[in-house]
């Protein structure tokens, strides 16, 4: 037994009345929904007086005193609970605590880890969902967001070589080489969000993405003696614009980035990048996406001209009442340069769907696109250069190897370039394994 002083309803004197712990407990958990921190407060630490490593009592008082303004308390109580917790029922209780304290204090990035922790412990669908929900409630109120995704898969044509058995150059008959091995891809990104009137957002951030490459013994075996498997590596580094702007029922997004990029980390080219999107609900379940962007490359050598190139085209999504979803995209592209065989013409296709229930326990979704490109000018063939690129990728996320929120990605791609010039004939068939988000 624990007593504790409390009034009672006489105008006299407060009598002391014989409570359990647990009756103290449900009596500060009361307290805490009617508002009433200081009597949540107090009942809590009256039991920890008699055992100071109760969690309970340490989530409640936790949670006290984030209500009365004391984060600092707050998050330490919360804490103290997380190490003495045994079972993950108490820590699911003591990583949410610490989460709303850490929240309050105005350390959200850190609430959202722990909201992670809180959904990798949860016991039941119901605490999960709670975590999600405050977590999307955190993240919209953070004005720092972070983006990570990484990956690595066999690659059978690290190169780009092309798939013909001779090319001839200058009358010339050359072999292409082809190398194959493992990529390893990681894009990383922050942004701090900047909230405007009516609505409207602009995000000042910055990015970067790596691919980096390692050669099977084979191809390592056909490498010249000046020549290194991480030759046909590729850094990029930008700096990112975004402002998004609510126009009735519709969004207007702006963008623009800039940077550098490295390819067999050698500065290879500054690039600069712009482009507009307009979405535009449809009824409930669809949406259209109008969209331009414009891309310009300046490269290292002074010999090479620089490269400006853009499209613009549309995207259709259709949310279907089973849950799965369907995008089409539509897009006219092009490219104007001094380098005459570098300039072209041509449109892409892709059609993306998404399955919303799982297939033995995987998250499927597909993709196939088409892409054509005429070049006018080109010095293998006096009558130009055609190119098509067929793509077709499969994608499964494994929600039930979940760990804080993150997912296990499988994916595979095929590519293939048709082109009526064989040194631009390739093809490339590459497996991955990566991580995403499940909210």
């Amino acid at each position: 037994m624990v007593a504790l002083a409390i009034a009672c309803a006489a105008p006299a004197v407060a009598e002391p009345v014989q409570l359990t712990r647990a009756q103290m407990l449900a009596t500060a958990h009361r307290a805490l929904g009617a508002g009433a921190a200081r009597q949540a407060l107090v009942l809590a630490e009256a039991v920890l007086r008699v055992n100071p490593q109760d969690v309970t009592a340490l989530v409640l008082k936790s949670r006290a005193l984030r209500d009365l303004g004391r984060y600092d308390e707050a998050q330490e109580a919360a804490q103290a609970a997380w190490a003495l917790a045994g079972t993950d029922g108490a820590r699911y209780a003591a990583a949410m605590a610490l989460a709303q304290a850490l929240s309050s204090d105005g350390s959200r990035t850190m609430a959202q880890v722990w909201l992670r922790r809180a959904h990798e412990v949860a016991a039941t669908d119901a605490q999960r969902t709670l975590a999600v929900q405050g977590y999307q409630y955190v993240k919209a109120r953070n004005p720092w967001n972070y983006t990570f995704s990484f990956g690595v898969s066999p690659n059978s044509n690290l190169n780009n070589g092309s798939s013909a058995d001779v090319v001839w150059v200058g009358g010339l008959p050359f072999v292409p080489v082809v190398y194959s091995g493992y990529t390893a891809q990681l894009s990383a990104g922050v942004s701090y969000r900047f909230s405007g009137e009516n609505g409207a957002e602009t995000y000042l951030g910055a990015q970067l993405f790596a691919r980096v490459n390692w050669f099977d013994a084979a191809s390592l075996a056909a490498l010249g003696p000046t020549e290194s498997q991480h030759d046909y590596d590729f850094v990029q580094a930008l700096a990112t614009l975004r402002h998004i702007r609510p126009v009735g029922a519709t969004t207007l997004e702006l963008s623009a980035n800039a940077g550098r990029t490295w390819y067999g980390w050698t500065h290879f080219a500054d690039v600069v990048n712009l482009k507009a999107e307009w979405r535009l609900p449809m009824g409930e379940n669809d949406q259209i996406a109008l969209f331009a962007e414009g891309r310009g490359q300046f490269f290292a050598d002074p010999g090479k001209a620089p490269i400006y190139s853009g499209e613009a085209g549309a995207r259709l999504r259709h949310d279907f009442s089973w849950g799965d979803r369907v995008e089409v995209t539509l897009a006219a592209t092009g490219a104007m340069s001094n380098d005459a065989p570098r300039e072209f013409v041509g449109g892409r296709a892709r059609i993306d769907y998404d399955l919303g229930q799982p297939i033995l326990g995987a998250d499927l979704s597909f993709g196939l696109g088409a892409a054509y490109r005429s070049y006018p000018v080109s010095p293998f063939d006096p009558t130009g250069r055609r190119d098509w690129l067929l793509t077709a990728s499969v994608e499964a996320a494994l929600p039930n190897m979940a760990y804080m929120g993150f997912v296990p990605l499988i994916s595979a791609e095929f590519e293939k370039n048709l082109s009526n010039v064989p040194a631009f004939q390739s093809q490339a068939l590459r497996f991955g394994l990566g991580i995403k988000s499940q909210f």
